[in-house]
């Protein structure tokens, strides 16, 4: 509940463009929360991860504290937002503005299957175990 009033009074404070950005990142989050639960990947995988990337991508720094909205409006939700879908509404929001990443996906096998889904290289987790499809 705290992080909600945080989030909201940081909302009201926005200005008047960063409130558009703020409400068009919730609306991708909900959309691909949706798509993420209800829609199997085969139907869109082609859309978002059929593409191929240049191994150096432009430098992200000006675009990470979009990135961290995208995940902090995913924690204000009243469901929980998967890896997937925050994934995904990064990418379409960037992509918005003329920037195209990919999104990576990996899966670990041992003792069950476990998948994640990201957009940059980890610094914070190691996931050397993840066999990475795409």
């Amino acid at each position: 509940m705290k992080d909600l009033v945080k989030g909201l009074r940081f909302f009201i404070k926005s200005k008047g463009q960063q409130k558009v950005k703020l409400l068009r990142m919730c609306l991708l989050l909900i959309k691909f929360s949706f798509v993420a639960k209800y829609i199997p990947l085969k139907f869109y995988y082609r859309k978002y991860f059929g593409q191929t990337y240049p191994e150096q991508l432009d430098d992200l720094q000006p675009y990470l504290r979009e990135m961290g909205h995208i995940i902090r409006i995913g924690n204000l939700l009243p469901w929980r937002v998967t890896c997937l879908a925050e994934s995904l509404a990064m990418k379409k929001y960037l992509g918005e503005i003329g920037i195209n990443i990919p999104i990576k996906l990996g899966v670990i096998t041992a003792g069950g299957i476990r998948a994640h889904a990201w957009c940059l290289p980890q610094k914070k987790n190691d996931f050397s175990e993840l066999k990475i499809l795409r």
